[in-house]
């Protein structure tokens, strides 16, 4: 088959005519058999000037055969294919410009790389990531970072050597790093790296991190960025169920802001960050309910209770009944507010949570007969 006639194969597989899509697909199956030329003319789409449809498919293509299939090619491919493949996925990925090939190519590197790299593989990709991290090119440092979270159990199995010193600096920098999406990544990779350490001496040598995560935090909501704010929530929800006691140095200065974020947007349409800034904040009280019981005159719960209390009265009276029902399936601020009020209460306890939340019970019914 002719590169051309390759190309014609791609465009079909993209096709809205199912015989035509089906055909095109048998074509790819059949080729398949022959590892070395499918990975090769692959690439060849990815290095070329076609269209980012195409080029974008051949790299979910390359992904899958290398990994995700059955039987990967990856195993099957000659050696010099295979240094081919290594090779031009950092070429490409030095030079690409579109980002949603480029995440696709940095999915594809690291899951490659996870699988071969204990067994020394790789020798090229960690050189190349390391110089990427310290370019002035914000789209090379965002590159190394989410390769770096695909790759986080090799680095917490074979490189704890370096922790202290080069990869803890490298996060220092990163999740300081006001350009693009650097820090949300650096936030990801570090959360991955966290999630694949065993021990938890190990996991505490990156609480010097600590105030760098919190001056992503507050630099992405100052910025109004949005989008990483919340991805950033995200990540810290799935790190404090494991690893709450990780996060209890910096929770006097965590948990204020999620107060403000919670507190703040009512009307510009940020109800999911609240809504999550609100679960970030029961996730504390939850995994970490004898630091929330111990801050300063009953302090988690007079500033936590009364969110929740604000978020069950949060009522749009300018909704329309249309548009209720459009939204009935949607979880409601009310409700937020109410789970959240009880699985904080259940998790500091009854002593502390009762007097705040009768006091606020008080405070609202005296407003509302007013």
């Amino acid at each position: 088959m002719e590169f051309r006639e390759y190309e014609e194969m791609l465009w079909n597989l993209m096709s809205a005519e199912n015989t035509v899509r089906n055909h095109a697909e048998m074509m790819f199956e059949s080729m398949k058999a022959d590892s070395d030329r499918t990975l090769l003319y692959l690439l060849q789409v990815i290095r070329s000037t076609l269209s980012d449809d195409v080029r974008g498919l051949a790299a979910v293509l390359l992904r899958r055969v290398l990994i995700r299939d059955e039987v990967s090619l990856w195993t099957n491919a000659a050696a010099s294919t295979q240094h081919s493949v290594k090779t031009d996925l950092l070429h490409v990925l030095t030079y690409e410009t579109n980002r949603s090939i480029r995440r696709k190519l940095c999915d594809t590197v690291g899951e490659l790389a996870s699988s071969i790299l204990e067994e020394g593989e790789w020798e090229e990709l960690l050189p190349c990531m390391f110089q990427w991290i310290t370019s002035t090119n914000v789209a090379h440092r965002e590159s190394a970072l989410r390769v770096f979270e695909m790759i986080s159990l090799y680095m917490a199995t074979c490189m704890t050597a370096y922790f202290d010193t080069t990869i803890q600096q490298l996060f220092q920098t990163s999740l300081r790093d006001g350009e693009g999406h650097v820090a949300l990544h650096a936030l990801r990779a570090l959360g991955m790296l966290l999630l694949s350490l065993d021990e938890l001496d190990e996991r505490d040598r990156f609480q010097p991190l600590l105030p760098a995560i919190l001056h992503a935090l507050h630099t992405m909501h100052v910025d109004g960025n949005e989008e990483d704010l919340v991805e950033a929530m995200e990540v810290l929800i799935e790190l404090l169920e494991p690893h709450a006691s990780f996060f209890k140095p910096m929770l006097k200065e965590l948990v204020p802001l999620m107060v403000v974020l919670v507190s703040t947007g009512a009307s510009d349409g940020s109800f999911g960050r609240r809504q999550l800034a609100m679960e970030v904040l029961v996730s504390i009280a939850e995994n970490a309910a004898s630091a929330c019981r111990r801050f300063p005159q009953n302090g988690f719960v007079e500033q936590v209770f009364p969110l929740t209390f604000h978020l069950m009265l949060d009522v749009n009276e300018d909704t329309t009944g249309d548009e209720v029902d459009d939204a009935e399936d949607d979880i409601s601020n009310v409700d937020v507010g109410a789970e959240a009020l009880q699985r904080m209460a259940q998790a500091i306890g009854f002593k502390k949570a009762l007097p705040v939340s009768f006091g606020l019970v008080s405070q609202y019914a005296g407003t509302s007969t007013n």
